[in-house]
């Protein structure tokens, strides 16, 4: 009898685990894959976890992905076959390539099984990927499941076709070495009439185990039975039968060896999935149980522990939104009690298994194909916690117990074998997978703080920032102590410990999850501080600080000292300042201690002159503060006056000039007055040209800090360096700037001007010429002539060139005098064109004395007349 489906996509599934992984993702081998084909998952030795598989697509293409524990890939590979080896290797690119199988060895290397263009190939990978080897064994067929032996080598279990018509597939079992040599491998029939494969391979203390299935053999129709076959370590069959009812369709599926040496067995059984517990000596079934889920359903994957049984398969939904889901269910091992069953679904699509196992966080591994958040049909990875929580679209589900324990035929099937092991050339590339997160929830993370020693009569904050992480929020939170004495639900909660203390928190969030962490607290003793004997300093002074008591100190306030981190920083307060010093020793324990600093007042000090002085004049120093002055100089210069002289100012005079003040409190301060003795300036200038009227004048000079300037036609300016636009021969002449320098004294220099004339450039008057006739332009003005456009002149270097224009046309002359100054004037020729539209009629012919006959001129252009003569006439 089936169940309906609770219509809830997800619970939280309450108990107490520790913080774990968990998320659904799904994965497509590259940006343009459709549908792809998940062959085999499994959890890496890293606590990551690798997939292989195939894209289906023409021709197919084989996938392993590597990711770590949250899914987030690390490395990705396409595998395809060899078409040329190297140096020159090239890829096979119409190789039909899928990937059924894959182990991880214990020294972190794997080894895929894989079926290229219907050939098993076993290929050995690096830990990221790189080929080592690759062989093929068995002929064509398929090893769909690898794992390591106990010696290092590897066993398989497939099938093999042997191409004799209806019976095309037999069963393959293979036996390899740690190199990859062919231990033995077998080619056993069971069904003359049907198929036989190999589904699941597991070894035994002594010897290895298959399952599989075989077309019934035992009853009138052709359904498939459950085939198991025991051999010893070299190949030779120990135990094999059948089992399986008439008229239903039965196959073992996968099988796993349990911690009393013997099997669990799984598989399906026509509507429902079955597990069975095996004799691992006779094959003989201890107790059996159909497993009645959804509409129909498939047992996938065996698995133990913790003292339990677990058995992972797809279920037919009864769900109206999905189709194929997967399942895991927890058993008892005795296989009486279902403990939960859990089923992982998808919206509007199907999660197929391939692959399903306990984790080592205890959490489950469910592996298969689903669909993307892009709608692509991808590799499916769903990772849940212990509680069978993995974030979303997932429910828990009642299954029902049937007893099914099916009477066994003890049937020796035909073997055949051994084939051989040849090199099979291969390749890789990286590719880099899409993924796509359906749901994660991070690990629960508990943080407790850091262990610390505590200070006495210090207070400590607890937890961390934050004290949780992961898991699903909100979060509960539960302190204690050891010594007993505290308790709190705060995250963050403050303790003043008397004594070395244990602080413990245990974390829960929204799924029931829990995570601990602990820190100690250590009680340790204060330091002593002492911060020296006070002090009297006068304004501007210093004093050295003396602390003792710690291994670190800090002063403050940190004003007027030279390094408030120091024992013995100096200190130079402006006004009475307390210090105190934070003493801290290696605990990072503190106390305090406090020493004054007193500060008398300083004279207020003002020094000054009354230059600045050309030389000869008389220096006046003055000085104002105190009770007594001290005055120095250059030259040897002192004095005890507050306002001293001195009389004949020269350059040796120059300088600064200092003065000590004492006041009544016996504190001094001093003062500056720079006092500068100037001489004349060295004044210098320049001015441009010569010049042709109309141009700019620039003056320059340089010497000093003040210029007057002053000329021809009353100039003057106050410019270091003035300019004359637009000059006239009257601005040519001399000009004098007198420099004055910052003291006042001043010199003076000249510089002369010459102001050129400029020619009367003519060019003559605009006129007219026929066209295709010449006319000479007259030019006048200068010495020289250069005439524009020059095309059309006989000589553009004349005052008068003949023209030739036939257009109307601008000409421009430039003339240039003695002093080489240039004028430009222009003359317009217009060109005439000659009449072409006119007519004559009349005449003819007469006799002398006779009447004569009219001749007529007539035209109609504009701006032409017409004359027309007859014999010297018009």
């Amino acid at each position: 009898m089936k169940h309906l489906i609770v219509l809830a996509i997800t619970f939280y599934f309450i108990s107490t685990v520790t913080g774990q992984s968990a998320f659904q993702k799904t994965y497509a081998p590259t940006s343009s894959s459709l549908q792809s084909i998940n062959g085999c998952a499994l959890q890496t030795s890293d606590g990551g976890y690798v997939i292989a598989g195939w894209e289906n697509y023409l021709p197919p293409k084989m996938y392993v992905i590597k990711t770590n524990n949250m899914g987030v890939v690390t490395w990705a590979k396409r595998y395809g076959k060899e078409l040329l080896p190297p140096p020159i290797q090239t890829e096979d690119p119409t190789a039909i390539c899928m990937a059924n199988s894959i182990c991880q060895n214990s020294d972190g290397t794997y080894i895929l099984s894989a079926s290229i263009n219907g050939k098993i190939v076993l290929i050995k990978l690096t830990s990221t990927g790189t080929i080592s080897w690759s062989k093929t064994c068995g002929g064509d067929g398929a090893i769909t499941h690898i794992k390591q032996a106990s010696d290092g080598g590897w066993i398989g279990a497939g099938y093999s076709y042997n191409g004799s018509g209806k019976d095309s597939a037999d069963i393959y079992m293979v036996k390899l070495t740690s190199a990859g040599a062919l231990g033995w491998d077998r080619i056993y029939r069971f069904s003359s009439v049907d198929d036989d494969y190999g589904n699941a391979i597991e070894e035994t203390s002594d010897g290895y185990v298959l399952v599989g299935s075989t077309g019934q053999i035992n009853g009138t129709d052709t359904l498939s039975d459950i085939v198991m076959i025991k051999t010893n370590t070299t190949g030779t069959i120990q135990w094999s039968n059948t089992r399986g009812e008439n008229n239903l369709n039965e196959e073992g599926l996968h099988l796993k060896k349990t911690t009393d040496g013997n099997l669990l067995v799984c598989g399906s059984y026509e509507d429902d999935a079955f597990v069975w517990k095996v004799n691992n000596t006779n094959g003989s079934i201890t107790w059996g149980q159909r497993l009645d889920i959804g509409i129909a359903d498939i047992g996938m994957k065996v698995d133990e522990k913790n003292g339990y049984y677990y058995v992972f398969g797809t279920s037919f939904s009864s769900f109206i939104l999905s189709f194929l889901d997967m399942f895991a269910v927890k058993m008892t091992t005795d296989g009486s009690t279902v403990e939960q069953t859990w089923v992982y679904t998808q919206l509007l699509s199907a999660n197929l298994m391939c692959n399903a196992h306990v984790t080592s966080d205890d959490g489950f591994l469910l592996a298969g194909w689903g669909q993307s958040m892009l709608g692509t049909q991808d590799f499916l990875l769903i990772k849940t916690n212990s509680s069978g929580f993995s974030g979303c679209n997932e429910y828990t589900q009642n299954t029902t117990l049937n007893i099914y324990s099916p009477h066994a035929e003890n049937v020796t099937p035909t073997n055949y074998g051994p084939t051989s092991v040849a090199s099979y050339g291969t390749m890789a590339f990286n590719v880099t997978p899409v993924e796509s997160v359906l749901c994660q929830v991070l690990p629960l993370v508990a943080n407790a703080g850091t262990s610390s020693n505590v200070c006495q009569g210090k207070s400590f904050q607890l937890g961390g920032q934050p004290t949780a992480t992961g898991g699903t929020t909100p979060y509960t939170y539960a302190w204690s102590s050891s010594p007993a004495g505290f308790t709190s639900t705060l995250p963050n909660p403050s303790v003043t410990p008397t004594g070395t203390t244990t602080y413990t928190v245990t974390v829960t969030d929204n799924a029931g999850v829990t995570a601990t962490s602990s820190i100690t607290l250590t009680i340790v003793p204060n330091p002593t501080a002492y911060a020296g004997a006070d002090a009297t300093i006068c304004e501007g002074q210093s004093t050295q600080l003396n602390a003792t008591g710690g291994n670190t100190y800090a002063w403050s306030p940190t004003t007027g000292l030279t390094n408030a981190g120091i024992s013995n920083p100096v200190a130079n307060p402006t006004s009475n300042t307390t210090y105190t010093v934070t003493v801290t020793d290696g605990n990072g324990c503190t106390a305090t201690d406090q020493v004054t600093v007193n500060v008398n007042q300083a004279p207020i000090v003002t020094a000054s002159n009354t230059g600045p002085y050309c030389t000869g004049n008389t220096i006046q120093l003055n000085a104002t503060g105190g009770g007594t002055y001290v005055w120095n100089g250059p030259g040897g210069f002192t004095s005890t006056s507050a306002s001293p002289t001195i009389p004949g100012a020269t350059a040796a005079n120059n300088g600064v000039y200092t003065v000590v003040v004492t006041g009544t409190n016996t504190c001094t301060a001093s003062a500056q007055t720079t006092v500068s003795v100037g001489t004349p300036p060295n004044a210098t200038a320049t001015a441009s040209g010569p010049h042709c009227a109309g141009e700019t004048i620039t003056f320059t000079a340089s010497g000093g800090i003040t210029y007057v300037w002053s000329g021809p036609a009353g100039y003057g300016s106050t410019d270091q360096n003035p300019q004359i636009a637009n000059c006239t021969v009257s601005n040519g002449g001399t000009y004098t700037v007198v420099v004055g320098d910052a003291a006042g004294c001043t010199s003076s220099t000249t510089v002369s001007v010459t102001v050129n004339p400029i020619p009367a450039a003519d060019a003559g008057a605009n006129t007219g010429v026929c066209y295709g006739n010449s006319i000479q332009l007259n030019g006048s003005g200068g010495g020289t002539y250069v005439w524009s456009p020059a095309g059309t002149l006989d000589n553009p270097a004349i005052a008068n060139p003949t023209a030739s224009p036939l257009v109307d046309t601008w000409y421009y002359v430039t003339v240039t005098n003695d002093f080489t100054c240039t004028a430009v004037d222009s003359v317009l020729v217009q060109v005439r064109p000659l009449p072409s539209t006119f007519t004559i009629s009349g005449g003819g012919q007469f006799c002398p004395g006779g009447t004569g006959a009219a001749i007529t001129l007539s035209g109609s252009e504009s701006g032409v007349n017409y004359i027309l003569t007859l014999g010297g006439s018009t």
